[in-house]
């Protein structure tokens, strides 16, 4: 799987967490346990009694609202990254908004919470209970996998790598013109005369090539130097 693709995953179950924990407790306060429980559990949508006939519901702050329009963000931003390349920016920018967003609401319902149940407004004479609930530990359990979501959607893709050695090869073929005796990398290569080599004739002087003067070429001018095809 590659890290797109990842980073996509990661941001569906950020979201997907992260709206199912706004229905489930973030706190309980009251007394009693199993059937003889009674208290208050709030939510990311109220405060609600327990049991429910106590009929004790009082307003709550709407925290659940601004974890919902971030978790509709990043589903966006996994959306946007299957835009075309020059247009993924906007996916990633969005991941980074909607995991903002999503760290600044839980902190505040954290902050919120925990100022609630502090021990300064506790008694330990009336015997009450004080519990954090399982969804404000799943929201914290969203934001981190929210912070990996928007890392992952940020990776470069891989360079492209080459199946085996390039080559570049100039054909026989290419056309009048085309210096296919010079590799494509620019070393001259030297072209001797045809005969350059050969022994010298019988009786010609030392360092005279076959049918040419003394330190010249054959049938050349003496001191000439070999021509060179270069690049």
């Amino acid at each position: 799987m590659s890290r797109r693709a990842l980073g996509v995953v990661l941001a569906v179950i950020a979201a997907v967490t992260s709206v199912v924990a706004t229905f489930l407790p973030f706190s309980w306060i009251g007394t009693g346990r199993g059937a003889s429980r009674f208290g208050f559990t709030t939510t990311g949508w109220g405060a609600y009694s327990e049991p429910a006939e106590l009929g004790g519901d009082g307003p709550e702050a709407q925290t659940g609202v601004p974890v919902v329009i971030a978790a509709v963000l990043l589903v966006v931003a996994a959306t946007l990254v299957f835009l075309p390349f020059h247009q993924r920016q906007a996916g990633r920018y969005t991941a980074i908004a909607a995991t903002g967003l999503l760290v600044g609401s839980v902190w505040t319902t954290f902050i919120v919470i925990s100022a609630r149940l502090s021990p300064a407004f506790r008694d330990p004479r009336a015997g009450v209970e004080y519990e954090y609930g399982v969804g404000l530990w799943l929201l914290v359990a969203a934001c981190a996998v929210a912070v990996l979501a928007s890392v992952y959607l940020h990776a470069k893709p891989p360079e492209p790598v080459a199946a085996g050695a390039v080559v570049h090869r100039v054909d026989a073929d290419a056309g009048a013109g085309v210096d296919v005796d010079t590799p494509p990398f620019g070393i001259s290569v030297p072209v001797l005369p045809e005969g350059y080599l050969a022994p010298p004739a019988p009786g010609a002087a030392p360092g005279t090539p076959a049918g040419g003067v003394p330190g010249g070429v054959p049938g050349g001018v003496s001191g000439a130097v070999p021509p060179e095809r270069t690049a």
